[in-house]
């Protein structure tokens, strides 16, 4: 029973098939790896198919993409833009409080943080024009990248093709080597134009890339623009009110200014009243004592013209007894009473006019009349003399009074 067990374990044995050699197992291996290869390769020609494609179909709405591009940069500048408006407030409130004589520099430092917001703003502006060509160079790596992977892959197949070649041509003859070599130039044709494939896909998905961001380039420029216009708008609003609270500053220190200067000439004119009423007394009394020579010049002055005080009787007339004829041809000649009248001849006796309804006789002695006539005329001739002289200056009046 064991030798017969062991013919027929013996005998099965040698009936089974012999087993595939070492260079038909490198054929075998070598195809294997060769249809994975350009399975891979296939597969991401698909997925490159599908990248390109989804460009025009998957890609958002540019005016999305730019409003994503703008927030973010609003977002990443929060900070800078508070921080610049806060610093201008500051700025401003330090400026309107501030005296005449440090005017000029918080102007200045006020203007200059004005001027911070709108450079924060343009910070904004390259930021996001930045921040868009960063997504266009992605974009178009993602592209290249791809397409890269293609042929990557392809690449991989082609050798694996060349590696089958090499294990046919091992494994068989000269009949072997001839056909190993054209089904590698058939797996090389294959493999070469996915290659060409990725290339071409590649190049039609950079226009489509480049086409697309354009549209994103243009919104974002827009809302750049918008970023900008708010930014020097709202710089030209803080310019403007720097410059309104230092005319407001201007305008108060040259109010006080005024109100100074009205003080001190009130002051000034209440001293100068003050000065002209203490000054009004002494005034009356040197009035007063100028006065006192002027009343005696005048007095010295009609004096000279002729007048005689009532006081004096040295130079009148040589008083007469009224009884006497002489007296009253005198009194008569010299001194007429309104109302009456007068006479005289070369006779010895004159009958004067009525004086108070009756009539005296006048006696007057020719001599004598004639004496006192010439007395009279002389007098008032030299009289009037005097002041003529003393006006040609021919006459002093010390010289006259003595």
């Amino acid at each position: 029973m064991a030798l017969l067990a062991l013919a027929l374990s013996s005998s099965c044995v040698l009936a089974q098939p012999a087993g595939p050699s070492p260079k038909e197992a490198a054929v075998t291996e070598a195809t294997d790896s060769y249809k994975a290869a350009l399975q891979s390769a296939g597969e991401a020609m698909k997925k490159f198919d599908d990248y390109v494609a989804g460009i025009d179909t998957k890609s958002p709405d540019p005016q999305v993409v730019a409003g994503n591009i703008t927030s973010a940069i609003d977002k990443h500048f929060a900070d800078e833009t508070k921080e610049a408006s806060k610093t201008f407030n500051d700025r401003l409130s330090e400026l309107e409080g501030a005296n005449a004589s440090a005017l000029d520099e918080k102007v200045r430092v006020a203007l200059k943080a004005a001027d911070e917001v709108k450079s924060v703003g343009e910070l904004k502006v390259h930021e996001a024009h930045d921040l868009f060509a960063k997504m266009r160079k992605e974009s178009k790596e993602d592209v290249r990248k791809e397409a890269g992977e293609v042929k990557k892959l392809a690449l991989k197949a082609k050798k694996a093709a060349r590696a089958v070649e090499k294990a046919k041509k091992h494994a068989g003859g000269e009949k072997g080597e001839k056909e190993a070599e054209h089904e590698f130039l058939r797996n090389e044709k294959v493999t070469e134009g996915m290659e060409k494939d990725a290339e071409h896909k590649r190049d039609q998905a950079e226009h489509k890339v480049q086409k697309y961001t354009g549209r994103v380039e243009h919104d974002v420029k827009k809302l750049s623009d918008s970023i900008m216009h708010d930014a020097k708008n709202e710089s030209e609003s803080m310019r403007h009110s720097v410059l309104e609270a230092q005319a407001k500053v201007l305008a108060a220190a040259k109010a006080e200014q005024a109100k100074k200067a009205a003080a001190a000439e009130e002051k000034a004119e209440a001293a100068n009243k003050t000065a002209e009423e203490k000054s009004k007394p002494a005034e009356k009394d040197a009035s007063k004592q100028k006065s006192a020579p002027k009343d005696d010049k005048e007095a010295g002055s009609k004096l000279d013209d002729g007048e005689k005080p009532a006081d004096n009787t040295s130079d009148a007339a040589p008083v007469v007894d009224s009884s006497s004829p002489v007296a009253s041809v005198d009194e008569d000649q010299t001194a007429p009473v309104e109302g009456a009248y007068t006479s005289a001849s070369n006779t010895d006796v004159a009958e004067a006019a009525p004086v108070n309804g009756a009539s005296i006789p006048v006696a007057s002695p020719v001599p004598v009349f004639l004496a006192q006539l010439v007395f009279v005329v002389v007098g008032a001739s030299v009289a009037g003399l005097i002041p003529n002289l003393r006006r040609r200056g021919s006459l002093r009046e010390p010289a006259l009074l003595g």
